[in-house]
């Protein structure tokens, strides 16, 4: 029986020698690489932050982000679509750079200035206070006096006064704390503010905060900001807990709280976020908000809670900071700022701002 219809529909084809043609395969599709268009505020509201939109083309699920020349954390990403990626910035003004990465690709970069409101003074705050300390931290000799003694910051190891408009409380400057290329871990860098008070119960803190763009972090992860000081004594080798931004090297940074010379319970030491990230971005002020409530001395019935632009990161009622046979409540804070750890040298030379200070307390 013979074909019906054209034998060229039947093979496809016949070539010129007489042979049966053969298409040949499609080309592989090939994902066009990330590439930015513009950058938008997406009018969305966070708690102590909002969202940025990223416009453009060629995007996929598992692009990175990096703000500034760091990754942004993958939680704070959503793949939208091919054309949209957003991601959260804290409250706060300030201008990203942004750029979309895909294994060894990086696309454009594009650059948006931004304003988002925080949270202010108090948000956090537990009834009853009663007003210890407040300060704008626009000058370097500016006093802290009271209690039992305050010392004012000074340049005597590097502290200097800047201009910083982003600054979300006070507007008028800030103190940066500075370490030069080639400075080596440990002494406090002579960057020092303290005040001491009557022992309190619960204390409160509000401080900005801010680290330079290109903060090293210290091989330890340690990098002290500020000592609350029990009444063990109040003043020398006490007990003590430290705000720190840990984090080495250029390494994702989050909020811990260090115990020195605790002397029971869990936790202590390292205490990490556990109700939110705590991851604090480079560049980027934040408003930090502190609720530090004394333990029975030796029990385990303290509480530590920690807010970042109105987010809270830490929330523990088992916290003991006070050992057996010490004085209870707390009794100063020292504003240190501490690279490490020792060892370690800094590559390049960097800062940390702080912009305001408040403190209360009750008995």
């Amino acid at each position: 029986m013979g074909f019906t219809g054209n034998p060229a529909n039947q093979f496809g084809g016949l070539g010129a020698g007489g042979g049966v043609g053969v298409q040949p395969p499609p080309e592989p599709v090939v994902p066009d690489n990330p590439a930015i268009s513009a950058l938008s505020p997406a009018g969305t509201a966070e708690a102590g932050g909002a969202t940025i939109q990223i416009l453009g083309s060629g995007f996929q699920s598992g692009d990175g982000v990096d703000v500034n020349s760091v990754a942004v954390a993958g939680g704070n990403i959503t793949f939208v679509d091919s054309g949209q990626i957003n991601f959260v910035v804290p409250a706060g003004e300030g201008q990203v750079d942004v750029e979309v990465t895909r294994g060894a690709f990086t696309s454009n970069a594009s650059t948006l200035t931004y304003t988002v409101p925080g949270t202010g003074i108090g948000a956090n705050e537990p009834a009853g206070m009663s007003l210890i300390l407040q300060r704008d931290c626009s000058a370097l000799g500016e006093s802290w006096g009271g209690g039992t003694g305050g010392i004012n910051f000074d340049a005597s190891g590097g502290a200097t006064a800047v201009s910083d408009v982003g600054e979300p409380q006070s507007a008028s400057g800030a103190l940066q704390m500075n370490w030069p290329q080639g400075l080596g871990g440990g002494g406090p860098n002579g960057n020092v503010g303290s005040r001491f008070w009557t022992p309190q119960t619960t204390i409160y803190v509000y401080i900005t905060h801010k680290t330079s763009s290109n903060w090293q972090g210290h091989n330890s992860g340690t990098n002290k900001v500020f000592f609350l000081k029990t009444n063990n004594p109040a003043q020398g080798a006490g007990n003590h807990t430290i705000w720190v931004p840990h984090g080495t090297g250029s390494a994702t940074m989050t909020s811990h709280i260090h115990g020195q010379n605790y002397g029971c319970g869990a936790p202590s030491v390292d205490i990490t976020p556990n109700v939110g990230s705590g991851i604090i971005v480079r560049g980027v002020w934040y408003e930090m908000e502190f609720v530090f409530i004394a333990n029975t001395p030796g029990s385990t019935n303290g509480t530590l809670q920690i807010w970042q632009n109105g987010v809270q990161s830490h929330n523990y009622t088992n916290w003991c900071p006070i050992p057996s046979g010490a004085g209870p409540g707390f009794q100063g804070i020292l504003f240190s700022y501490i690279w490490g750890g020792k060892d370690d040298v800094v590559q390049e030379t960097m800062n940390m701002r702080l912009g305001h200070i408040y403190v209360s307390g009750k008995s």
